[in-house]
């Protein structure tokens, strides 16, 4: 099996093994009753599938703000620990990670396309990503020396030899997106646990399975009881309590820029207070991409219709925003309604071989995506409402037979490029389609965006591609990407990162520098005199 969001082969006997682990799974969530990883309950969260609603997969247990207090305890209870097993051990344990995800990706990838509802495509990746990061932020390791660097020869002594050193800096909260249940909580916890640190994990309430599957891996491997603590809890009760902590060092979180601002200012508040805090945040994004009058309109169409519809859009990456020069405009919609094309995008069961759209999330989801729907279409300025979809209608159906939240992907064109429906993050297989005069009108709008995640330019001409890599303000760039217009990064291969509101860490996932915002540098001067001994 070869997988990256890019490139996507399963053989036969990797179909049938997907499948026999989709029932397995099922069956194994209806049995576990309640996950109860630590105690102090308030009471219990049912865990349903986009899919099927109306039956639920299984339940968690809600904390109580006593429960955070107690797993915040057994975080700085188990600190020391994990620090003394040193970077060598930490490794080693996150090698051991990695091989048991690879012997069980059936497994956890079918818990994801019932949990997520991700087609078993997207699911795969998924899980794979996370053996990924594992091998590129341990090469990152052995490349720094383990984040140690002799600082010598500079010296003010004889004798004397200076080291700085990454340390650890504390338990680390780890706040969860539903999108990327697995990938996203992992990313954190492992760059966490690596540098030395414990971690308090709080999934989100609509996808809490896949991200415990992970702390379970992780103990499983050898990591210290206390490594890894999941809370569970809706509503920003239980997040809240987290994120006030004092004796929390760290919180990385990924999610929606409304509620990224306010674990910031939270953490700003305690900082006025004394308390030291820091924040790694992953947000939103309004993603762009470019297609200029040399571009080649067929690869432009299918790395179009990828980066829209996958995930029924529900990637911070997903693109959603196109400038097309007005004299290729034509050919482009042509293009991406071509019938071959449109004729595989099938929306349905996420768990089904053929389904290239699973559901959304969740009900205000759906119910977003039929206002947005009904506000295009109610819009005189809306010259076009294209749906991409093999059977319009289908998703329609399904939801009435079914109860899942099945959409179909739009395109709509005549949308001004500053109303707010194109400058809102919908997170919905939705993208607006826009007539430029020429490559810089493109990039000033493409730019025009408090969100600075990814971009994109289809262009057969170098001199345009560099024009837009110098003038691009966002943290992630591709250019002619046919297998997603500004999605799919793969650790060891892309780092991924965001500007302006798309981030406040400045360091990109799966990046060299990214693991530094995980600890505390320290600089270590030690004088040694030799003296002979008679």
């Amino acid at each position: 099996m070869a997988i990256t969001y890019a490139s996507l082969t399963m053989s036969e006997e990797d179909h049938a093994a997907f499948e026999q682990a989709v029932e397995k799974a099922k069956r194994d969530l209806a049995s576990r009753s309640v996950f109860e990883v630590f105690p102090h309950i308030e009471g219990t969260l049912f865990d349903f599938s986009p899919s099927c609603p109306s039956g639920r997969l299984t339940s968690v247990s809600i904390s109580t703000t006593e429960g955070v207090r107690g797993a915040v305890d057994k975080a700085c209870s188990a600190q020391r620990e994990i620090r003394e097993l040193g970077w060598s051990k930490r490794r080693r344990i996150l090698r051991r990670v990695a091989k048991i995800i690879e012997q069980r990706k059936f497994d956890i990838a079918a818990v994801l396309t019932l949990e997520v509802g991700k087609t078993r495509g997207e699911a795969m990746a998924e899980v794979l990503e996370v053996a990924a990061m594992i091998e590129t932020y341990d090469r990152f390791c052995e490349e720094t020396g383990c984040y140690t660097r002799l600082l010598s020869p500079g010296r003010t002594a004889p004798f004397e030899r200076s080291i700085s050193s990454l340390e650890p800096m504390g338990p680390v909260a780890v706040i969860s997106p539903f999108n990327f249940p697995f990938a996203l909580a992992a990313n954190h916890v492992i760059c966490a646990f690596l540098a030395g640190n414990p971690v308090v994990l709080k999934p989100a309430s609509d996808t809490p399975i896949a991200s415990t599957i992970f702390a379970e891996i992780l103990t499983e491997a050898g990591a210290p009881d206390g490594a890894c603590t999941v809370i569970y809890g809706g509503g920003g009760t239980v997040g809240d309590a987290l994120v006030r902590d004092p004796r929390i060092a760290l919180v990385a979180f990924t999610g929606s820029k409304e509620v990224g601002l306010g674990i910031d200012a939270i953490c700003a508040e305690l900082r006025q207070k004394g308390v030291s805090r820091s924040f790694v945040a992953e947000m939103g994004g309004k993603n762009p991409l470019i297609v200029t009058a040399r571009a080649d309109i067929e690869k432009a169409a299918a790395s179009i219709v990828k980066s829209v519809v996958g995930f029924s859009g529900q990637k911070c990456s997903a693109l959603s925003r196109i400038y097309v020069d007005k004299r290729v405009a034509n050919d482009l919609i042509h293009a991406i309604l071509d019938r071959n094309r449109i004729a595989a995008i099938r929306v349905g069961d996420p768990a089904e071989r053929t389904t290239a759209v699973g559901p959304v999330i969740n009900e205000a989801a759906f119910h977003r995506y039929q206002k947005l729907y009904d506000a295009v279409r109610e819009d005189p300025r809306a010259v076009g409402i294209v749906t991409l979809s093999a059977q319009p209608g289908i998703a329609d159906h399904l939801h009435q037979t079914t109860g899942g939240y099945f959409v179909e992907p739009l395109l709509v064109t005549g949308i001004p490029h500053d109303d707010p429906l194109n400058r809102t993050e919908h997170f919905l297989p939705v993208a607006f389609l826009h007539k430029v005069n020429d490559l810089d009108e493109a990039i000033r709008l493409a730019n025009d965006t408090e969100y600075g995640l990814c971009s994109g330019i289809m262009s057969e001409s170098e001199a345009e591609v560099e024009v837009f890599l110098k003038r691009a303000q966002a943290g992630v760039v591709y250019a002619n990407r046919r297998g997603g217009a500004t999605t799919g990064a793969w650790p060891g291969i892309q780092s991924f990162g965001g500007w302006k509101m798309s981030g406040l860490s400045g360091v990109s996932a799966f990046g060299p520098w990214y693991l530094t915002k995980f600890g505390h540098e320290q600089c270590r001067t030690v004088v040694r005199e030799r003296q002979k001994r008679q």
